[in-house]
């Protein structure tokens, strides 16, 4: 190899070959993008988003459902919104969208007149929903991101303090 060569030929000299990433010239958004089906959410954190999910949406559905003469379908939105940015916040993306659909499939059914119908009688209540959806998608997507910017920036520290290392040995040996 050229390492090799160069080693042989420079006796006496120390060679410090440094492997290149296969994707060096690749952005990170397109190294994001090309592993994009998988979230950068530790996988702890996705579990519990989707156990959020499974057991505190039937949950929070069934009281909002028994109190619904008491709120009216704005505040229904909010605490549904509230907990489902939750399961976003923890789960990350994947459960954060499941979140956003079954809620709003949720709400529409229990929640919004006419009820028990996947129907929606009024505009504003459409409205609602698609905003509802839309934000708690963004939320999720935010989320995500989030995570894979912390991974950068633990490899960056990591790298870092090996190059500090390795300048310290450098800069402290006697010849």
């Amino acid at each position: 190899s050229v390492a090799n060569r160069l080693q042989r030929r420079l006796a006496g000299i120390d060679l410090h070959v440094i492997a290149a990433d296969s994707d060096a010239g690749a952005t990170t958004d397109a190294r994001v993008a090309r592993r994009s089906w998988q979230s950068a959410v530790p996988r702890e954190r996705q579990r519990l988003g989707w156990t959020l999910l499974a057991l505190g949406l039937p949950v929070m559905t069934l009281i909002l459902h028994q109190v619904r003469g008491h709120l009216n379908l704005s505040s229904d939105l909010l605490i549904m919104m509230a907990f489902v940015l939750l399961v976003a916040l923890v789960g990350g993306t994947k459960p954060g969208v499941a979140a956003s659909l079954a809620a709003s499939l949720l709400t529409n059914f229990f929640l919004t007149p006419p009820l028990y119908t996947f129907t929606i009688a009024e505009t504003d209540n459409l409205v609602a929903l698609v905003v509802f959806v839309s934000a708690t998608i963004g939320v999720s997507l935010l989320v995500d991101r989030a995570a894979v910017i912390k991974g950068e920036a633990r490899r960056a520290r990591a790298d870092a303090t090996a190059l500090a290392r390795s300048t310290g040995s450098l800069v402290g040996a006697a010849d």
